[in-house]
């Protein structure tokens, strides 16, 4: 597949994201925004947090420097803990979406199967066989039209 056309599917799935709703697809922009930071804010918090280390243990517990630990390990904890709540968040809001962006999708499937000219396949006990195979494939949980949806795990 070329470049352009690559290009052409990720703008189709782009388009469907209106279908999932304004404010579920902002909040999982904005959850995953913050889920990129959170990594590097944790590993720059463990960096300081370990170089604050000798100059506490020198000091002793009441002072300065272990005051400066307490914090920076707090801050480390609270990274580490934004991400173990923000991913099953992402994750659900990710299932919200794709779930609106698939009941769209099979909206538009409806209406072309039971439109005036497409009803007329269903009079033939063959092609009806054939539409419910390929009806079938839809529903399936691997096989949904948002399964390519952003933020999305699979």
């Amino acid at each position: 597949m070329t470049m352009r056309g690559l290009l052409a599917d990720r703008l189709r799935i782009i388009r469907l994201l209106r279908y999932g709703g304004a404010g579920p697809v902002t909040a999982l922009v904005a959850i995953n925004l913050v889920l990129g930071l959170l990594p590097v804010a944790f590993v720059l918090a463990t960096a300081r947090l370990l170089g604050l280390v000798p100059a506490a243990v020198e000091d002793g517990l009441s002072s300065a420097a272990f005051d400066s630990l307490v914090t920076a390990f707090i801050v480390a904890a609270a990274t580490f803990a934004g991400q173990q709540i923000l991913a099953p968040l992402a994750s659900a809001v990710g299932v919200l979406v794709a779930r609106r962006v698939d009941g769209h999708v099979f909206d538009l499937l409806m209406a072309a199967t039971l439109g005036t000219r497409a009803s007329r396949c269903w009079r033939t006990r063959t092609r009806w066989t054939t539409c419910a195979r390929r009806s079938a494939v839809l529903r399936s949980p691997t096989s949904r039209p948002a399964r390519h949806v952003p933020g999305r795990s699979r």
